[in-house]
């Protein structure tokens, strides 16, 4: 029987394309690019994510939009005091204000956000599902250019046993990652890839087939469950780490912002 809380639901792997270098000097900077992928472990590796097959039912994906912001590093004393960023919580920052991501649905990687970053090792990494609302000039600037994602910080089109659908989470998730194997950066250019395994958001909870997503928005019957599985649907390994398992220290939350 699949037991969908038992794998990952989505991993941020660690593409090292750093150049060698003798030793790790303080606030030497590098060059990371954050780049996001979707991926759906229930199906062949082969086969593109769009789409999701369990049981007798077939959930086709046709967009997939997140809303991220403070996206950021976290590490030791020596990456810590070279951060070049007014953030008291983590070291690098990559992205601040709200943004829209749309994840590649053909198994590619997009939208590369590159920051510079402090040689030194890093172990986590912090990022928000923002719901944008008119409470700060940065969700207003955002909703001036944006103004359907207002309260929404999730928004997912597609079909459902071929039926259309639009599903909206209203909902926050604040996530702090920690890396199974630390990312070490030296001088030169690494590449981070964010997978979000969207084959497994909406799983019932047997986990021997799908909810119809029309029934999992705010106060409808499967809220709760698509709720829950996109807050554990976060996690983070290290290409490093051979063994593909994650860290148990990882952790994520739902919030209404």
């Amino acid at each position: 029987m699949y037991r969908p809380m038992h794998r990952p639901i989505a991993a941020l792997s660690v593409m090292a394309a750093a150049a060698c270098s003798t030793g790790l000097e303080t606030n030497l900077d590098g060059e990371v690019t954050l780049q996001l992928a979707a991926v759906n472990s229930a199906a062949p590796a082969s086969a593109a994510p769009q789409q999701i097959e369990l049981g007798s039912d077939v959930i086709v994906l046709q967009k997939v939009e997140l809303v991220l912001k403070e996206i950021e590093l976290d590490g030791d004393d020596d990456a810590c005091a070279g951060a070049d960023s007014a953030s008291t919580d983590g070291c690098a920052e990559f992205e601040t204000g709200p943004m829209i991501v749309e994840l590649p649905l053909d198994g590619s990687s997009a939208h590369g956000i590159t920051a510079q970053v402090a040689a030194g090792t890093y172990d986590e990494i912090e990022f928000e599902i923002h719901r944008p609302d008119d409470d700060t000039e940065a969700d207003l600037a955002f909703l001036a250019q944006h103004p359907e994602f207002e309260d929404i910080s999730i928004r997912v089109t597609g079909t459902w046993n071929g039926e259309p659908f639009v599903y909206v989470s209203r909902r926050g998730y604040e996530q702090e990652i920690e890396f199974a194997t630390p990312f070490v950066m030296a001088e030169g250019a690494a590449d981070l890839t964010l997978q979000v395994d969207v084959g497994r958001w909406f799983v019932n909870v047997a986990g021997t087939g799908l909810v119809d997503p029309r029934l999992a928005l705010e106060g409808q019957a499967f809220d709760a469950l698509v709720d829950a599985n996109i807050e554990a649907s976060f996690d983070a390994f290290s290409t490093d780490d051979s063994s593909g398992h994650s860290s148990d220290d990882s952790s994520g939350h739902s919030t209404d912002d």
